[in-house]
C-alpha cells in the first residue's frame, strides 16, 4: 500500500514509504504525499521540497512546477515556490493555479483574476472562472458569459458565450445556444455558430477551472 519511484533500469530510487505520488515528473520533480501533506522529490529520489503543503486544486493532475513555480497551498492559503522551496508569491489566496505563458490564474474573495511571477495582479479579479493562457489568450466567465481576454485583460471578443474553449493552432471554439463555432486570434467569428456539439467530448470543459 506504498509507493515509490524506480529508475529505467529498475533500481529503487525512493524508498517505497509514500502514500501517494505523481504518475510523473514535471520540471525534474515530483510531488510525493504522506500523511496528508506534499513536498516534493527530484530525479535523483531526494526530497528537495518538504512535506508539509496541503494541495492548492481538487485535481491532484495539475499540481506540478511550470514555468520553475508550482502553486502550494498551507493553513487555507496558497502561494507559489520556485524550485528551492522558496516562497516567491505570498500564500494570501483561496485557490491558484499553474503558471502559462507567464501568467497565473489565482482565486480570492471568490473571484479569479491572473498574477505575473512577480506576484503583480495584472488582470483583476473580478471573474466567476477562467482556463489557462494559451496562443495568448484566455477563456474567462463573467456574469455566465463567456469569452476571450489577452494578457492585458482586454476583451479579444464580447463575454456573450455560453462555452468557449482554450485556444489551440490559432483557434478558439466557441458555443451558444448548443451551436458551435469558431473565432480567430483576433476575436472574428470565421465560422457561423451553427455546429451541432457533443458536449460529453469535452470532459472538465477542458480545462476551465471548477468553481
Amino acid at each position: 500500500e506504498k509507493w515509490g519511484f524506480i529508475n529505467t533500469e529498475g533500481k529503487e530510487i525512493t524508498p517505497l514509504k509514500y502514500d501517494d505520488v505523481a504518475s510523473s515528473l514535471s520540471e525534474g520533480f515530483a510531488w510525493v504525499k504522506i500523511n496528508g501533506k506534499y513536498g516534493f522529490i527530484n530525479t535523483e529520489g531526494k526530497e528537495v521540497i518538504p512535506l508539509k503543503y496541503d494541495h492548492p486544486t481538487i485535481r491532484p493532475l495539475h499540481f506540478k512546477f511550470s514555468e520553475g513555480l508550482v502553486a502550494v497551498m498551507l493553513n487555507g492559503k496558497c502561494g507559489f515556490i520556485n524550485k528551492e522551496g522558496e516562497e516567491v508569491i505570498p500564500l494570501k489566496y483561496v485557490k491558484a493555479g499553474s503558471f502559462s505563458e507567464g501568467l497565473a490564474a489565482v482565486k480570492l474573495n471568490g473571484k479569479w483574476g491572473f498574477i505575473n511571477k512577480e506576484g503583480k495582479e495584472v488582470i483583476p479579479l473580478k471573474y466567476v472562472s477562467v482556463s489557462s493562457f494559451s496562443d495568448g489568450l484566455v477563456v474567462v466567465n463573467l456574469n455566465g458569459k463567456r469569452g476571450y481576454i489577452n494578457q492585458k485583460g482586454k476583451e479579444v471578443t464580447p463575454l456573450k458565450y455560453d462555452l468557449a474553449l482554450p485556444f489551440l493552432n490559432g483557434l478558439g471554439a466557441v458555443i451558444s445556444n448548443r451551436k458551435l463555432g469558431f473565432v480567430n486570434q483576433e476575436g472574428q467569428e470565421i465560422t457561423s455558430l451553427k455546429y451541432d456539439f457533443d458536449f460529453s467530448t469535452i470532459p472538465h470543459f477542458n480545462g476551465l477551472v471548477a468553481v
